[in-house]
């Protein structure tokens, strides 16, 4: 028995039901609406960021009759199928006479977004599109040519902006910049709907779409562009959804969406991280190995600002027998409780008891007893770091790796090199996020990490 739901979880998603007709009315106070399908499913599966943004927007309709016979198979009853470009045209229909109601199309090849704007102007009986623009390919990540496509958009005064340069590149450009966008109240992520509403591109005929079989329309139409898509990259949604239907699937929201619920990072800090991501800027090489773990921040910032300059900065007598250890201690290196029983005891040399027992390494004794004697010691962080035995030329290689392809850390990696989160709290996360993401509710969320001894700084947890 199928029952209908506000809402429908399927997998990593969860689908807003509601009507075509309620949607419209609405989006009369504003929301971003996207539309949900088996490619769009498999996408978040495997981009993180994508995954993240996905959670943010307003309206999650369904796209997919394929997704339709899904939720019957889970018992859930889906009132509309609203794909984006079924569903366009009936919007700037039904607001055909609402002159607050704007659009601005950003996407399609060059001319083709023109072309489409005269012919919606001309359904309509009005200037309802009043700007378009085709951006050239990778503008995405160009500062200057989105700054661009954002004052032609303010410049319009339109209030609704289809942006149609397909997923996830669509959903990502619109979040990053939304902010920007003064207008903009409404907004759609609807792939080639330009071409359609242009005529670039024919639409299925009604029965392939309604019996699921609109993607076998436009493969046969797109071999070479989709034939991946569709035959191979769509095979892990099937797979998921093979465990689900037998009890095996667990769900596992993207951290950074856990992080802000539980109240450790701000929209704003959530935004920055994703634009650091999404334009790929090199992260210093010490803060990719905190990124990974490798040190923490007291013992970087102690190599960074104390080291150079130890009898101005440190606040330790340097002439004192247990300087070493009081400076180890200062770095995160030894425990307060550690440095106590060092100095209690009668040795001369302190560090060497604390190498005896596999405090300290001698390489970080050897370093400090260089340091001393001068005042501080100048070196690059990664090279005082090996000199102290804290890390390998094998670590110095790998985070070199990802200067160079900072893609390859995840969103929490990134928090934590940002100094937002700790390596603790995110490691806690990704051990537990099949747990933390079946909690009902960002305050049981908040329970479970306090629990854990992971709480979240007050001021942000107003804020999340």
């Amino acid at each position: 028995m199928t029952s209908i739901a506000p809402k429908v979880p399927i997998l990593n998603i969860t689908l807003d039901n509601i009507s075509q007709q309620k949607l419209l009315a609405n989006l009369k106070r504003g929301g971003w609406v996207t539309t949900p399908n088996i490619d769009h499913l498999v996408k978040t599966r495997r981009d993180e960021v994508f995954d993240t943004i996905y959670h943010k927007a307003d309206y999650l309709v369904c796209d997919s009759q394929v997704l339709i016979f899904v939720a019957k198979l889970m018992g859930y009853h889906i009132t509309d199928k609203i794909s984006g470009s079924d569903f366009f045209p009936v919007f700037y229909e039904y607001y055909a006479h609402d002159p607050e109601m704007t659009i601005f199309l950003l996407g399609a090849m060059e001319g083709v977004a023109e072309k489409a704007r005269h012919l919606i102007n001309e359904k309509v009986g009005r200037e309802m599109v009043t700007g378009v623009y085709s951006p050239p390919f990778g503008f995405e990540r160009d500062p200057v040519e989105c700054a661009k496509i954002v004052d032609l958009i303010n410049q319009s005064r339109a209030n609704v902006l289809l942006v149609g340069v397909g997923a996830p590149k669509q959903e990502k450009w619109f979040y990053r910049h939304r902010h920007l966008l003064k207008q903009v109240t409404v907004a759609f992520g609807f792939g080639a709907t330009i071409d359609f509403e242009a005529g670039n591109v024919p639409r299925s005929p009604r029965w392939m779409s309604h019996v699921g079989l609109e993607w076998l329309f436009r493969l046969s139409c797109e071999p070479k562009r989709l034939w991946r898509r569709y035959l191979v990259e769509s095979l892990p949604f099937f797979m998921d959804l093979g465990a689900a239907l037998l009890g095996r699937y667990r769900l596992h929201r993207p951290i950074g969406i856990l992080l802000q619920e539980a109240g450790f990072l701000t929209e704003g800090q959530l935004q920055e991280l994703i634009e650091w991501y999404e334009l790929r800027q090199p992260l210093p090489l010490e803060q990719i190995l905190l990124a990974k773990g490798v040190v923490q921040p007291p013992v970087l910032q102690f190599f960074e600002t104390v080291l150079p300059r130890l009898g101005e900065r440190s606040g330790v007598d340097l002439r004192s027998r247990s300087a070493i250890v009081q400076l180890c201690e200062q770095a995160g290196l030894l425990t307060p409780q550690q440095l106590r029983e060092l100095e209690a005891g009668d040795s001369p040399s302190p560090e060497l008891v604390a190498i005896q027992r596999g405090w300290l390494s001698a390489q970080m004794v050897r370093l400090l007893q260089l340091a001393i004697p001068s005042g501080g010691l100048t070196l690059k962080p990664e090279a005082a770091l090996y000199r102290a035995g804290l890390i390998d030329f094998d670590w110095i290689a790998a985070a070199r790796a990802y200067q160079r392809n900072p893609q390859w850390l995840t969103l929490g990696e990134l928090a934590v090199a940002r100094g937002l989160i700790s390596h603790r709290l995110l490691v806690f996360m990704q051990e537990h996020q099949a747990e933390l993401s079946a909690l009902p509710d960002p305050q049981a969320l908040r329970d479970r990490l306090a629990a854990a001894g992971l709480a979240a700084p007050n001021g942000l947890k107003r804020t999340a």
